[in-house]
């Protein structure tokens, strides 16, 4: 009997390896499935090209994607690959032929893996035998992370597939060393999770055996230099698992970097709340943050609120050589390991203090997605040989600045993060009280300062198209003054809609009074990210926002929001228009960025920016 089959796959930042992966699967599949961790790179273009059902879901670790998979798939009948595997064509010629005469309840093949150049035969890698062709209900992925296993059934029968799948593992050896340091991190959280209990015996028997098994028993010497490696490796990854479960990570002193993070704005926008996210949760995770900002900045005050040790100077646009000599002389005494400088002002004057010779490693925050100016002294400060890394907020951003990085491999994104529980005591809606709006009128506005790359001409153009439909809406402008404040109010004034936009100010309730909008109307014309568009999807409003940089990357038209083109007040205007007259749509959409947010989370955004750190280090 022959029966349809689903091929699936987990993703994240594949787009190296999962078109081969894809091309080959395509040989045998009447269905593919990939459910991606939310990649930043061209891992979705790519999978839609070969007409795969792109899903993006939350990580919570490999044995608990694969089985999310699983369950996504449509037919009964399931092929699971990772995206560095390829079938061989005569495991796929096998899998066809079992296709159609479907007589076991799963299918073992045999795995080979490439490494460094050349396939392996010998050790722990060959023959790595591999359940991946089974029925939905013969078992699920188990095991413990990051290593699953396909775990079939106690009454469930089992065959066995002809042909290698091939694995395509690593072009160096320090990949595979990097690899295994990520994953003995992931199998000690498991352990400690488990509440497994680590002996020192453990910690000399385990590592050792799992050499000797790999390289004399099953015969990896005759791999070479590769066999050698690979036993060495997988033995290192033993010994620092249960390592660092009997001595946790945090508490190794060659792992405890240490960080300044260095800002000079003295206002508090987003950018400044990213700053103060990433200092509260590395010190959540035991490290010691020290920062340096302006004096009666925002930041300052933050430092002193929240126990944070810090130093003030003054920045002068960077162009201040005395604080660069300070600089120095404050990452010396506080031993510091990595400078992260966190907007333009700081970037200059790092450069300046690392040029006299301070010994810190640079990180760059870079979140605005204009190019770079193109003056010879912005494109040395960007190409400055002791910048080991520059973390853009969006794919986009990263886009932008790539053809005047000299080494682009040195940008990687890190989106921004939110706190996803702000929002989870909103308290009773005072924003209608207290502005006297009437209950039936829509509540339309954005959360953004009143600066030119917002565009608020086109959000008061839009509301004025709006109105003009008859809809009863009041719309509300929440935020400081970015410079364009009197512009715009005479804007508004020009056009007679005094009584129908409300120009709120700074205002420090956010998380109280943003749920209670309608819809959230952003319509900025340059924007990194735009975090704000985070908020409103993390607190339940639907969102209609431009195609303005990053925002793409937050928003899926139609998906969890509307997108609309730059300053096409017209597109805006008929956006508002079907989110509320299709309250179902609006419903889903919500529900669906209620979900996506996910990914942005402030936790995220530290895990992944204290990994750029521990790998300077």
């Amino acid at each position: 009997m022959s029966v349809k089959l689903s091929v699936t796959i987990i993703t994240l930042n594949e787009e190296k390896n999962i078109g081969q992966c894809l091309e080959a699967a395509c040989l045998v599949a009447d269905e593919i499935v990939v459910v991606d961790s939310y990649s930043t790179d061209r891992t979705r273009e790519i999978c839609e090209l070969y007409g795969a059902r792109f899903i993006e879901n939350v990580f919570e670790g490999h044995i608990q994607q694969k089985n999310f998979a699983v369950e996504q798939a449509t037919y009964d009948h399931v092929l699971s690959l990772d995206a560095d595997e390829i079938l061989s064509e005569q495991l796929a010629d096998s899998i066809k032929a079992v296709k159609d005469n479907w007589q076991k309840d799963a299918y073992y093949l045999l795995r080979r893996s490439f490494y460094c150049g050349k396939f392996i035969n010998h050790g722990d890698w060959y023959p790595d035998r591999k359940i991946r062709l089974f029925k939905k209900s013969s078992g699920r992925w188990a095991g413990m992370n990051p290593h699953d296993t396909y775990t079939i059934f106690n009454d469930k029968t089992l065959g066995k597939l002809k042909g290698d799948l091939e694995h395509y593992t690593f072009n160096t050896v320090w990949a595979h060393v990097e690899q295994a340091n990520k994953f003995s991190s992931i199998g000690a959280k498991e352990l400690i999770k488990a509440q497994t209990k680590v002996s020192i015996f453990t910690l000399f028997l385990h590592p050792f055996w799992r050499f000797f098994r790999s390289y004399i028993l099953r015969l990896g010497f005759m791999d070479g230099l590769r066999g050698y490696a690979i036993a060495s490796i997988i033995g290192i990854e033993t010994f620092l698992k249960y390592l660092k479960v009997i001595w946790p990570v945090d508490k190794f002193p060659f792992n405890d970097v240490r960080v300044l993070q260095i800002s000079s704005m003295k206002t508090w926008r987003g950018g400044e709340q990213q700053v103060a996210y990433l200092t509260q949760e590395l010190k959540k995770r035991g490290k010691k943050p020290i920062m340096v900002v302006p004096r009666k900045s925002e930041l300052e005050k933050f430092c002193r609120d929240h126990d944070i040790q810090y130093y003030t100077l003054k920045f002068n646009n960077g162009y201040n050589l005395y604080s660069a000599w300070r600089l120095k002389i404050i990452c010396q005494r506080n031993q510091i390991d990595i400078l992260h400088m966190q907007c333009s002002a700081s970037h200059t004057l790092s450069v300046f203090s690392h040029l006299m010779g301070n010994p810190a490693k640079l990180v760059l925050s870079r979140r605005v997605d204009f190019p770079i100016r193109s003056n010879k002294f912005s494109k040395l400060k960007y190409n400055y040989k002791g910048i080991l890394q520059i973390l853009t907020v969006s794919n986009k951003i990263k886009e932008v600045i790539s053809p005047v990085i000299a080494q682009s491999e040195k940008i990687r994104t890190v989106y921004s993060g939110i706190d996803l529980n702000k929002f989870s005591e909103n308290g009773e809606k005072t924003l209608r009280s207290e502005y006297q709006i009437p209950p039936d009128q829509f509540l339309i506005g954005n959360v953004a300062a009143i600066a030119n790359h917002k565009d608020y001409f086109t959000f008061v153009d839009t509301a004025e198209l709006v109105l003009k439909q008859g809809i009863k809406a009041t719309f509300m402008i929440i935020g400081d003054d970015g410079g364009e404040k009197k512009d715009i109010e005479a804007y508004i004034k020009s056009k007679n809609l005094e009584d129908h936009i409300i120009m709120t100010g700074f205002r420090r309730d956010v998380p109280k009074i943003l749920p209670q909008l309608d819809i959230f109307l952003f319509t900025s014309k340059e924007e990194g990210l735009g975090t704000s568009v985070l908020d409103a999807l993390a607190a339940g409003v639907p969102v209609i926002a431009t195609k303005a940089g990053g925002v793409p990357e937050m928003i899926k038209n139609l998906e969890n929001g509307l997108l609309c083109e730059i300053q096409r007040p017209d597109e805006l205007a008929k956006a508002v228009e079907y989110m509320i007259e299709q309250p179902e749509e609006k419903a889903r959409m919500v529900a669906n960025g209620l979900e996506i947010v996910k990914k942005f989370s402030k936790e995220s955004t530290a895990d992944q920016t204290l990994e750029v750190y521990e790998s300077l280090v």
